[in-house]
């Protein structure tokens, strides 16, 4: 017992007090974390969740518990992050709708305003067409007896021209025939004229071939006299040739061939000269008859030329009837033009008041349907802007909810 009391005893008390601190000091451990995390949750239960995550501080249940809750309170704040965030991109919206449906609205307004004055308009313009109408009737009636009376006048105006038409016919047909004597007059005096100058041209190119041979015979004694100079120097070349014995004789026969050349020269330089002075007495005796036909050829042009002057006046006499008649002809046929071109233009004038006449009714028709499409929308443009009213209805209450969530929301603290 005394070994008890003195070993074992204070052993156990001492044992017993470490036991203790050590629980202290857990429990303390224990209660301060437990403290922290009442603290954070007192925070995070009144929305305030600025907090700093809590730190683990073992890896305990506590710890697990420690680890949870951070988790739990930063996903639930950037949930809220993402609601504030949401909420505003969408109050931002709502507020640009509301100004774009505030400009809608605006426009709209503008619009019924717009198509009120044009439906007022549209009014007027039917009025207008329908007075326009009768009107362009009145005129097409008209255009129609006007019409008739020029179709009238221009058949009047073709009878008085074809008969006028006939009487210039006779008056060019008795023209032409004079035109035609005239024109055979003129022929036989360019006929007598031209046969005048070719015998004129005759006798001068006899004239030149005349003093052309009087050449001739010049040249043909230039002729002569080289044959007889050539002769002299065949008979000096062939003296030379002698002088020089053997070796002179191929030169002796060539001065014999141009001795015999010179004398056939010379032979046929007289023949020639003799038939030279033959055709200068034949040209001569032509030339002689050739201007007495030239005479004759004078007088004929002469009376070509009488004949020809007589012509002249009936022909312009004739002229002056047929003048007078063409221009006569020329106003009718001017005056039948003119009926045609009226004609024809009141023709256009009556199938184009046709044409305005049809196109009136459709413009009516067009008015019409302008009109009644534009109450429809004008109606359409009611129900617009009842639609764009009910909109901002909407959007006024979806800003309302979205304002309420802000004010939700702005409780919390991130």
């Amino acid at each position: 017992p005394l070994y008890y009391v003195q070993r074992v005893l204070p052993a156990s008390i001492v044992g017993a007090g470490v036991a203790f601190f050590v629980f202290y000091r857990i429990i303390k451990s224990i209660f301060v974390r437990v403290i922290k995390v009442l603290t954070s949750i007192d925070k995070v239960a009144t929305g305030d969740y600025t907090c700093v995550d809590l730190h683990v501080e073992s890896r305990d249940e506590l710890g697990l518990l420690v680890n949870s809750i951070n988790s739990f309170t930063g996903n639930t704040r950037g949930l809220i992050s993402e609601i504030k965030n949401r909420a505003t991109e969408t109050s931002d919206s709502l507020s640009f709708m509301t100004s774009r449906v505030d400009n809608a609205e605006h426009v709209i307004e503008e619009s019924m305003n717009a198509i009120s004055r044009v439906q007022s308009e549209m009014i007027n313009q039917s009025a207008g067409v329908e007075e326009t109408q009768v009107t362009v009737v009145n005129i097409l009636n008209q255009i129609k007896s006007q019409d008739a009376n020029i179709e009238t006048l221009a058949s009047s105006v073709v009878e008085a021209s074809a008969a006028i038409e006939q009487m210039v016919a006779n008056i060019r047909s008795v023209s032409d025939i004079l035109k035609k004597n005239t024109d055979t007059v003129n022929n036989l005096g360019i006929a007598a004229s031209q046969g005048q100058k070719t015998v004129e041209n005759a006798v001068n190119i006899s004239k030149r071939i005349y003093e052309e041979s009087e050449g001739l015979l010049e040249a043909s004694a230039i002729i002569k006299h080289i044959a007889e100079q050539t002769n002299m120097l065949a008979m000096n070349a062939a003296i030379e040739a002698a002088h020089a014995g053997e070796a002179g004789k191929g030169f002796a026969v060539v001065a014999d061939e141009i001795r015999k050349l010179a004398e056939d020269s010379s032979t046929q330089s007289l023949a020639i000269t003799s038939r030279l002075k033959d055709l200068g007495t034949s040209i001569n005796a032509v030339s002689e008859n050739t201007q007495e036909v030239e005479q004759h050829f004078g007088t004929i042009f002469d009376f070509a030329q009488s004949v020809q002057n007589q012509e002249t006046v009936i022909m312009h006499a004739m002229q002056e009837q047929s003048e007078g008649s063409g221009q006569v002809l020329e106003a009718m046929h001017i005056i039948n033009d003119i009926s045609a071109s009226v004609n024809e233009s009141s023709t256009t004038v009556l199938q184009g008041s046709k044409e305005i006449s049809i196109e009136m009714e459709k413009l009516v028709e067009v008015t019409t349907t302008i009109t009644e499409s534009m109450n429809e929308i004008s109606k359409g443009a009611g129900k617009v802007e009842e639609s764009l009213k009910e909109i901002v209805q909407t959007n006024n209450h979806n800003q309302s909810i979205v304002e309420g969530l802000m004010d939700d929301v702005s409780v919390f603290k991130i």
